[in-house]
């Protein structure tokens, strides 16, 4: 997947024209134009309006300070076709000078300077109540547009879902946000868990998450989540189409006909474009179905550093790689009595874990001999590493079936962490 360089936050001018502000109040309505007018102060109205920052393949970032004293956030490829993100509680002031914009829960606010020609610079943050200052190199110059912006009544729809995710990226709070998006036609649904110090100037390494059929997003975001301040990382739990639930983990099992791997690859190619994601440590792990949809990614995309199936089978020829499949590090996690860890041959044939481990090690050309880890006395860890770096691993849980016990589970997420976290894709 082509790489998009950071992108640019922006805001456009806003009318500064002479309408009475008591004419101009409304009631509770959503439109931004009906919210009620905020009284400016001579420093606010000085301001107020709309700013930009394009990178090099036009890909735009923009902050709209509206003149009730809401900030609305719009992102997109071109000025014409601006997804926009708006919430209510996001709001910007005036404060010594500078302007504050406030995230959703008051827990964190970015701080701008105010420039003689007009344009603004992001030069820090304050969170829980502590302020930070961006090096030098690091503080953007946001230009003010001189076009007026669009009205609500011609203001044009969401472009495509890229953009519409990426609005919402790039508004993340620290802590849990929940993302709903149509695509294809289809509700989707995300639980975004950011780390409670979270700083939209760093990129993340992400970790996606997919529940077993039947489930929603929420049990993957419970057990995952609390890794995201631990580890330092974004955790995305994502819900397949309900009330099926299941994952299209290949076109021959399911008769459902879900894009489940476009939107995947949707989400990724938002996290980048809206500077939150680091292209070089995505990662994925899910359980059962989820964890069957991990080797459909492993086989067809190439945007993962690393992945980890458990509690899951791998589909013969489905799941196999093939011409166009790229060297991807795996660990599977099972527990010796589930069912599928012998194999099985059912609707379809599913490999035993060794056999899938043993076709994804020969693969990507790792070694016959494994380094062993025992972990206690139920949790033995094989290693097959090959001479580039790229790794396969079996996580073997003894005496543990479908449903790994609980204390194992955490062990055996720990050390899929672990497993994860130190590879990294090189382009």
């Amino acid at each position: 997947m082509k790489v998009l360089i950071p992108i640019v936050i922006g805001l456009m001018v806003v009318g500064c024209g002479k309408k009475e502000q008591s004419k101009e109040t409304a009631g509770n309505a959503k439109n931004t134009s009906e919210k009620p007018v905020k009284v400016l102060t001579a420093e606010e109205k000085k301001v107020f309006g709309e700013f930009e920052y394009k990178n090099r393949d036009g890909y735009i970032l923009r902050y709209v300070l509206l003149e009730n004293g809401v900030l609305e956030i719009q992102v997109g490829r071109d000025t014409l076709n601006m997804a926009v993100h708006e919430d209510s509680s996001d709001k910007w002031k005036m404060a010594n000078g500078e302007i504050h914009i406030i995230d959703n829960y008051n827990r964190y606010i970015e701080v701008f300077r105010v420039n003689k020609d007009k344009s603004i610079t992001d030069i820090g943050y304050i969170s829980a109540g502590e302020r930070t200052d961006y090096p030098q190199n690091k503080q953007r110059v946001f230009k003010r547009v001189k076009d007026t912006k669009p009205t609500s009544e011609t203001k044009e729809p969401p472009a495509n879902v890229t953009d519409t995710l990426a609005a919402n990226f790039a508004a993340l709070s620290p802590g849990i946000n929940e993302i709903k998006v149509e695509h294809d036609g289809q509700s989707r649904r995300l639980i975004v868990t950011t780390p409670k110090i979270f700083s939209r100037q760093n990129l993340y390494p992400i970790l996606f998450c997919f529940h077993g059929a039947g489930g929603k997003a929420d049990g993957p975001s419970k057990r995952w989540s609390p890794h995201a301040d631990k580890r330092g990382l974004i955790v995305i739990s994502a819900e397949a189409v309900q009330p099926q639930a299941k994952w299209n983990f290949t076109d021959k099992f399911h008769v459902e006909e879900h894009d489940d791997v476009g939107f995947i690859l949707k989400v990724v190619e938002a996290l980048v474009a809206s500077q939150v994601a680091d292209p070089k440590t995505i990662y994925a792990t899910g359980h059962s179905s989820g964890g069957l949809f991990c080797y459909r990614l492993a086989k067809e995309t190439n945007v993962f550093a690393a992945l980890s199936p458990m509690s899951c089978g791998m589909v013969k020829g489905a799941h196999d790689p093939d011409q166009k499949t790229k060297f991807v590090p795996i660990l599977q996690v099972i527990g010796d009595q589930d069912k599928s860890f012998n194999g099985s041959q059912n609707k379809v044939t599913m490999y035993s874990a060794s056999k899938r481990i043993d076709v994804w090690r020969k693969f990507n050309q790792c070694g016959p001999n494994p380094f062993v880890l025992e972990k206690g006395k139920e949790i033995m860890v094989y290693t097959y590493a090959s001479q580039a770096g790229i790794e396969v691993a079996l996580c073997q849980v003894k005496g543990q079936g479908h449903f790994i016990r609980r204390d194992l589970r955490d062990i055996a997420d720990s050390l899929a962490l672990d497993f994860l976290l130190k590879h990294k894709k090189n382009k």
